[in-house]
């Protein structure tokens, strides 16, 4: 059951709290089994979630990140530059003891917006042995990463390489707008109706969610 907060835009009031509300069957079953086993561990791995937008990676990513167990610092990879990396991350990464987590976690959102130059020095600040910080990373477009980078990094798949992958995530989104639609209160749309407005977006979950709320949200309007 999703649950309403009070942001106006659909696709963040029902933004996902727990993995049991996202769609992981963006994910193989083999990476979805993966990403369940990280949120009952006690410490995270250096990740990089990947895949086109709306797919659930930084809702994923996040989630993961919200044990009281870490200590959290968060930036987005269009806002950093060559010396953001080297001053700004390096500060974190390097701060003292945490008093009440375990582990210190950078999330960079949009990592492939960072230059080439700046992902060389994340790249070297990843390898300094004074660093025990876990490094989660998001991207839509895996190929602008550089391979040093990369190969520091357990990836995550958030395309759907098969017909048969595309299929169970088809499901899945249809899921999810049911329960989104639900909680708004809106009972009455045929399953066929929403295949089709899917299809139009698919498989950007969060630009259907938007559709969704065009078409249907006056119905609360005020």
């Amino acid at each position: 059951m999703t649950m309403k907060s009070n942001y106006a835009i659909w696709s963040e009031r029902h933004r996902p709290n727990t993995l049991d509300e996202c769609v992981l069957e963006a994910l193989s079953p083999s990476q979805e089994a993966f990403v369940r086993a990280l949120q009952k561990g006690s410490r995270l791995p250096n990740l990089l979630f990947y895949g086109s937008p709306g797919t659930g990676k930084t809702t994923v990513a996040r989630i993961l990140c919200a044990s009281k167990r870490y200590c959290v610092h968060q930036f987005n990879g269009s806002l950093i530059g060559k010396s953001d990396v080297a001053e700004e991350l390096q500060k974190y990464a390097l701060s003292g003891a945490m008093l009440f987590s375990e582990q210190r976690v950078m999330l960079i959102d949009e990592i492939d917006g960072i230059t080439e130059q700046g992902q060389m020095a994340l790249r070297a600040l990843m390898e300094d042995p004074r660093v025990t910080t876990a490094w989660v990373l998001t991207c839509n477009l895996r190929k602008k990463l550089i391979e040093p980078l990369r190969s520091r990094l357990i990836e995550i798949d958030f395309n759907c390489p098969t017909l048969e992958h595309r299929q169970r995530h088809f499901k899945g989104i249809l899921r999810r707008c049911g329960q989104v639609l639900a909680a708004e209160g809106i009972n009455d749309i045929p399953d066929d109706q929403l295949r089709d407005m899917i299809e139009l977006d698919y498989p950007d979950l969060r630009k259907i969610i938007t559709s969704l709320q065009m078409k249907f949200g006056y119905r609360h309007a005020a």
